[in-house]
């Protein structure tokens, strides 16, 4: 992987055969659309890798800057820049914070996508090149700032777009819904169980979980900020439970003050 500006993960996936019934709008105003009701194309195409630099994003503060504050110690600062909010990762090996250009996602069949900002891996490409144990980012909704809603929305549709495989769709169920508050926020907390239809057992996991942690959008607007935490579960090496639990304990606005 050459050193660049910014490096955009979009493994795409096609998404068919499931519903959910929310669609989700970014604040770009493009839908984010539905899984649709029905398809029949099995195939997956390729993960793509490219260069992509982004205006919207804060450029990467230099490297002798002074490391960011944080809860944890021995942790790493995470900012979203697009949508003023910080968590934070473990240090040490295995973990990778992107560039603040980097986007990851997925994209379906009828062109829907799911994507987040503000990234950050665990062990990526530990089986083949589009899968990671774990993948964090943030994105934004527009449509309603129903924190308990749009939480369980946003991780079944995640779930449903990032673990089709060519074997077919994932079956999903959502494990919990509750409420979330730490460091000023509030909001709600929804996990999403995945079953995967394994394509290829050396690269999809058997299971997986989606954590997506709901608050409300800073300012004026009436939309939802999400924290998404996709995590393969039932390998080695799978990120425990409570790992993270506590980097959702990290979540914040980007401008408090914790020192």
């Amino acid at each position: 992987m050459a050193a660049v500006l910014a490096i955009v993960f979009a493994a795409v996936l096609i998404v068919a055969g499931a519903v959910v019934v929310i669609t989700l709008r970014e604040d770009t105003g493009e839908a984010v659309a539905s899984p649709p009701q029905g398809g029949s194309s099995q195939e997956a195409a390729a993960p793509t890798r490219e260069e992509t630099p982004s205006s919207q994003e804060e450029e990467r503060p230099p490297a002798e800057a002074p490391a960011e504050t944080t809860l944890q110690e021995g942790w790493t600062a995470v900012r979203v820049a697009k949508w003023g909010l910080t968590y934070e990762v473990p240090g040490g090996d295995g973990w990778t914070v992107d560039t603040p250009t980097t986007i990851r996602g997925w994209e379906g069949a009828e062109g829907d996508q799911v994507s987040m900002s503000g990234t950050a891996g665990y062990h990526d490409g530990y089986r083949c090149d589009h899968r990671s144990l774990a993948e964090l980012g943030a994105r934004g909704i527009v449509d309603s700032a129903d924190t308990e809603e749009m939480t369980e929305a946003a991780a079944l549709q995640w779930a449903l777009a990032s673990y089709h495989t060519e074997a077919g769709q994932p079956e999903v169920s959502t494990a919990s819904v509750e409420e979330f508050a730490a460091n000023g926020l509030s909001g709600h907390h929804a996990v999403v169980d995945v079953e995967v239809r394994q394509d290829d057992p050396d690269c999809d996991p058997a299971t997986a979980r989606v954590h997506a942690v709901g608050v409300p959008t800073d300012g004026d607007g009436a939309g939802t900020r999400l924290l998404i935490i996709d995590v393969h579960t039932g390998v080695e090496g799978a990120l425990g439970e409570d790992v993270v639990e506590t980097i959702v304990s990290t979540l914040r606005d980007s401008d408090t003050d914790i020192a």
